[in-house]
């Protein structure tokens, strides 16, 4: 249940020429956070991660929000410089090095957050405003835990901020993995008006937390080789969030240790804790040259736009994690089974904008090749937090399999744009496929063939043709599809139903709980229909 993530400040590790006295140059760079999260209690939950705009002279882009000047967001991006604060929130108020808050703030019902976030007037200091948004259906207690690599440094050189709506708990310095980190909980409370005793209702979202990040003005190079105590040339930052459901417990603190455990050593570094390397790419050679001799456990990260193709070959007891950092790749993915049936591997894509106006594939992510069956039974594949674009010519997909035999595909938090033909088009997932918070926008939703199982939730189709259809003419089919708290819409251009039954399946069940069905026909063919309404 453990899924750590890292900030990652990449140092340069040089002086900085335009300062008057010694100092250090690093490199921001940061995964999408959606995915780094612990949940319980049928709880779901979401990181979200912004920075200001900047206009073309340096300065910061402002707008009218909730009648007042602010700053403007956009989705935090990667690579961004971070050098020692001019202006320094940390030394005394008399200090002519001083500076405090800016008096422009950043009002957050601009990213579905909610008031007001100062940030410091000194400049230097890199944006990461962080919130979590409750993506479920129960009130939440929610806690973030940031660790701070501080090696055999000072980690008193860096600084940050956070919004008062979050308590801040030192928990002090904890090894993990043979490297010492700083670890803070963030406890939220909310606010008087608005997610009063830190209970966050379904569909909201938090204040932002850890907001701004910055290197003291009196940060050397030596500081910074001295934090970096794996030696990767490095900052690493780990951020985790979990949440539990509300309901039975009487406050943040008792639910959350109650769920998870105590933030204590021993936790943290269950938590946090697994000793492998940071790899990082930005070429498809450099990714597939990674993937090639990875070894259970490896993740590898996109710096980033990727262009080409790359191939994830399955190996028994290998399961790796492709995470794309929110970062395009401009290509396709192929997953090849070996035509084993190896239940240990597995392969976790994540946190990538598949965009392109040309691929060479049917699809984005391709399990098996099309043609091959030496390539087939692909294993424990997992899709999350991806989006997929195309504005080319051709029918293309975000995840298709060609010869059938796959087990245990995953697709969760995915947004699939109205330039795509469909979102999953699958062979055969002979067991276990699961479908969850998707966003589906395509001509076409998911086509299953000869798959007899799906368990699809929280899910939002809005499609020309069909949004479910499963079977194959001709052929029977004896299934149990499950679909729970989605909406399911079609413009039903082609005369097709919003869920397709075909070929004999009379003696399949198609269960839908606390979903809409839309459109001119909602189901064709036979099967066994529970909570049609």
């Amino acid at each position: 249940m453990k899924m750590s993530r890292k900030w990652i400040l990449v140092a340069a590790l040089v002086l900085s020429v335009a300062m008057a006295s010694s100092g250090t140059i690093a490199y921001l760079q940061d995964s999408d956070s959606d995915v780094n999260v612990m949940t319980m209690g049928s709880v779901h939950i979401k990181q979200h991660e912004y920075e200001r705009v900047v206009n073309a002279d340096g300065t910061y882009a402002t707008d009218t929000i909730d009648d007042q000047t602010s700053y403007v967001l956009k989705d935090f991006t990667q690579g961004k410089p971070i050098v020692p604060i001019v202006g320094d929130p940390s030394l005394p108020g008399d200090s002519p090095a001083y500076a405090g808050y800016d008096t422009t703030t950043v009002r957050m019902s601009q990213v579905n957050s909610y008031g007001g976030m100062d940030v410091f007037a000194g400049k230097n200091a890199q944006d990461k405003f962080v919130t979590v948004e409750n993506t479920g259906k129960s009130p939440a207690y929610v806690r973030t835990l940031v660790a701070l690599e501080v090696g055999n440094g000072n980690a008193k050189m860096l600084g940050t901020s956070y919004h008062t709506t979050w308590t801040k708990n030192n928990i002090g310095v904890i090894e993990i993995d043979g490297n010492n980190y700083s670890v803070t909980e963030y406890l939220y409370k909310g606010a008087s008006i608005r997610h009063q005793n830190g209970v966050l209702p379904a569909g909201d979202t938090t204040y932002p937390n850890l907001s701004q990040v910055y290197l003291k003005s009196a940060a050397t190079n030596e500081d910074l080789e001295a934090i970096d105590g794996n030696g990767n040339g490095m900052l690493d930052i780990l951020v985790l969030s979990q949440a539990v459901q509300a309901d039975g417990f009487d406050n943040a603190k008792i639910a959350l240790d109650t769920a998870f455990g105590e933030v204590n050593e021993e936790n943290v570094q269950k938590w946090f804790g697994k000793d492998l390397p940071i790899l990082t790419v930005s070429t498809a050679a450099e990714l597939q040259a990674e993937l090639d001799k990875a070894t259970d456990g490896t993740t590898i990260f996109l710096s980033n736009k990727i262009t080409g193709d790359v191939t994830v070959t399955q190996k028994p007891d290998v399961k790796i994690t492709i995470d794309g950092m929110g970062n395009t790749f401009e290509g396709s993915i192929l997953v090849d089974g070996k035509s084993k049936r190896y239940e240990t591997t597995g392969v976790t894509i994540k946190n990538i904008k598949f965009d392109a106006s040309a691929i060479s594939a049917d699809a984005f992510i391709n399990l098996g090749k099309k043609g091959d069956n030496n390539t087939r039974y692909t294993n424990n594949v997992t899709v999350t937090g991806c989006t997929f674009n195309y504005t080319g010519e051709g029918d293309k997909v975000a995840i298709k399999s060609y010869t059938g035999g796959d087990w245990n595909l995953t697709v969760d938090g995915c947004t699939v744009n109205a330039g795509m033909h469909s979102a999953v088009q699958v062979t055969n997932v002979e067991k276990g496929l699961t479908i969850s918070d998707c966003k589906v926008y395509s001509k076409n939703g998911i086509n299953l063939n000869n798959t007899p199982s799906l368990e699809m939730s929280g899910c939002e189709f809005d499609t020309k043709g069909y949004c479910v259809r499963v079977g194959v003419n001709g052929s029977t089919l004896n299934g149990t599809f499950n679909i729970s708290d989605s909406t399911l819409k079609s413009a039903g251009d082609d005369g097709d139903a919003v869920i397709i039954v075909r070929g004999n399946a009379a003696g399949s069940t198609l269960n839908l709980t606390n979903t809409t069905v839309t459109g001119t026909e909602k189901v064709s063919g036979d099967a066994h229909i529970i909570g049609l309404n």
